[in-house]
């Protein structure tokens, strides 16, 4: 199974950087610990802007020297990539802002700084294209998300990462075609709804998250129709083994 390194950008949540908008938010910074809280960040200069592409440039550089397969970048939950995407949290005036065009390159100038590394074929990238985060909407997201899509496609990118629920209105379909490539379903699956997206040509492959920390042989459980452990959110982003390799195995279990 090939080990692909996720590839993404901390630094708009703890230096309070941002691709432009974002005033201050109650609670705290949910990926970091010790908590954190929200202050109101400052958006990145254009010149901040091309910097950070080259981070994310060295970040594909020393996912390469440490072993790995490929780079997936994240450009959902709100990261960076997401910011400067939706119309809603990017209000810049520069080439960064205002046009879907526009808003979407950053995006791929980090697709491309990161394909001059692995080159495409090892590249992915992560999407949610209807948004679950409270500050991240989109004035049009399915001409969004299909001019970034219909770009990555002709990069001829590994795949598609697409996290989407399936309520309606659902984006996938639309930009899996747009796209023309591999497409992987993610959010909130059961086995069932899973095989269906592959039956009927929706996604070519399906992720899990959650299940798969709480059941370290997830496989086996599905195709054995084994019961799920349920995973313990209370632990998730929090240091040590604790509820992440503490979870029994159906061995252990049975």
């Amino acid at each position: 199974m090939p080990n692909f390194s996720g590839v993404w950008n901390l630094k708009e949540q703890i230096q309070a950087v941002a691709a432009g908008t974002w005033t201050g938010l109650p609670g705290h910074v949910s990926r970091v610990r010790p908590p954190q809280p929200f202050v109101t960040p400052r958006a990145l200069s254009t010149a901040e802007v091309r910097e950070t592409v080259g981070d994310y440039r060295r970040a594909a550089e020393n996912a390469r020297r440490a072993g790995f397969d490929g780079v997936e970048l994240h450009g959902a939950n709100g990261y960076l990539i997401e910011q400067f995407l939706r119309s809603s949290t990017n209000r810049r005036d520069d080439e960064y802002g205002g046009s879907r065009e526009n808003r979407a390159r950053f995006a791929l100038e980090a697709t491309d700084a990161v394909i001059e590394v692995w080159g495409a074929g090892r590249v992915g990238m992560h999407l949610s294209p209807r948004g679950d985060n409270p500050v991240t909407g989109d004035e049009d997201p399915a001409a969004t998300y299909g001019h970034l899509v219909g770009e990555l496609g002709r990069r001829g990118l590994a795949f598609l990462c697409l996290r989407e629920s399936q309520d309606e209105p659902r984006l996938s379909p639309l930009l899996k075609k747009t796209f023309g490539g591999p497409v992987i379903a993610n959010e909130s699956l059961d086995l069932a709804t899973a095989e269906r997206l592959l039956r009927e040509g929706e996604a070519d492959a399906a992720a899990w998250g959650r299940w798969f920390i709480a059941n370290p042989d997830l496989p086996r459980r599905f195709r054995e129709g084994r019961p799920l452990n349920d995973p313990r959110p209370d632990s998730f982003f929090t240091p040590g083994p604790e509820g992440y390799i503490d979870y029994p195995s159906w061995s252990d279990t049975a």
